[in-house]
């Protein structure tokens, strides 16, 4: 995984069926597949083309799901939408009866932006933020992770309670090496939902 973006966001499920989340796709959106307005589609997966996400609503809805060899089980996540498809993830995560993390960070000084987030089975959720509008902005929300370190949210400088670095190592406690989250890829899928008017 390259490091050259201004932002990302991405998300893996506990789970080692990249079908079965295929499957709960195809459901979740059979309406709009059979309306034409949605479809898996056949190309060649770069996550590149998935960093720097479009921020308004005004873009076709395009993700992808795909699992690698040194990650049995867990099935990554990545969208063109800087939200991260968080309410696709949660309807998944309930359907599927499986947890998950999402991770956000940012590169770019002009409007840095940091998220941990993890849905259990079961439970409320956990939502760590650390975002600049003006000033900075923490907030923390839910039960925390056994991965999570309270002392850098006690840290006297808002900018440093969760940045990149700590996300990064929150993601290595996890058994995730950023680097490798696109490497070794033994099958993915790529979807489309046509959201704008052609």
């Amino acid at each position: 995984m390259e490091d050259n973006f201004d932002f990302i966001i991405f998300s893996f499920f506990e789970i080692n069926s990249l079908s079965a989340i295929k499957n709960a796709v195809r459901e979740i959106f059979n309406k709009d597949i059979q309306e034409g307005r949605a479809k898996f589609i056949a190309k060649p997966f770069f996550i590149s083309e998935f960093v720097n996400p479009f921020i308004d609503g005004e873009h076709d809805d395009i993700f992808c799901f795909w699992k690698v060899k040194q990650y049995p089980s867990k099935i990554f996540f990545i969208s063109n939408s800087a939200d991260g498809r968080q309410t696709l993830c949660n309807v998944l995560h309930l359907k599927l009866c499986c947890s998950f993390y999402q991770f956000a960070f940012s590169n770019s000084t002009e409007s840095p932006f940091f998220l941990f987030h993890y849905s259990p089975i079961q439970g409320p959720d956990r939502d760590v933020l650390n975002y600049k509008e003006g000033k900075w902005i923490f907030y923390e929300k839910g039960p925390k992770n056994k991965i999570e370190e309270e002392r850098f949210y006690k840290r006297r400088i808002r900018r440093e309670r969760l940045n990149k670095e700590i996300l990064l190592h929150y993601l290595n406690k996890t058994g995730v090496t950023f680097e490798d989250i696109d490497k070794n890829i033994i099958g993915y899928f790529i979807f489309k939902r046509i959201v704008k008017l052609q």
